[in-house]
C-alpha cells in the first residue's frame, strides 16, 4: 500500500514542478500592447512612405500623423492605466495558493 502512496507522491511532485517550470518560461509571442504598438509603428511609415511619394500633400500628412500620434498616446495612457489598477496579489494568487488547495484536496 506504501508503494502506491509513493507513486502517487512523485507523480503529484512532477505535476507541480512542471507547473512551476511552465510559469517561469517566459513568453515568446507578443502581447496585445506590443502588438497595437507595432501596428501604430507601421501606419506611421506607410504614412511616411506615401508622403515621400507625393500620395499626401504636407496639410493631410501632418493630420494623418497627428491622428496616429494622438491613438498611440491614448493606447499608451489607457494600458497604463489599467496596469496600475490590477490586483498586485493575483501573482502570488496564481503561483503559490492554487497548487496548494491542488495538494491540500488530496
Amino acid at each position: 500500500m506504501s508503494i502506491i502512496y509513493l507513486i502517487i507522491f512523485l507523480i503529484i511532485l512532477t505535476l507541480i514542478f512542471s507547473y512551476f517550470y511552465m510559469i517561469r518560461q517566459k513568453s515568446k509571442y507578443l502581447t496585445i500592447e506590443e502588438g497595437n504598438i507595432n501596428l501604430y509603428k507601421q501606419q506611421v511609415l506607410i504614412l511616411k512612405r506615401d508622403y515621400d511619394l507625393g500620395n499626401l500633400n504636407e496639410k493631410e500628412f501632418r493630420n494623418l500623423n497627428d491622428e496616429i500620434t494622438r491613438r498611440i498616446l491614448d493606447f499608451n495612457s489607457n494600458s497604463s492605466y489599467e496596469k496600475s489598477n490590477e490586483n498586485k496579489n493575483f501573482p502570488f494568487i496564481y503561483k503559490f495558493i492554487i497548487p496548494l488547495s491542488s495538494i491540500s484536496s488530496l
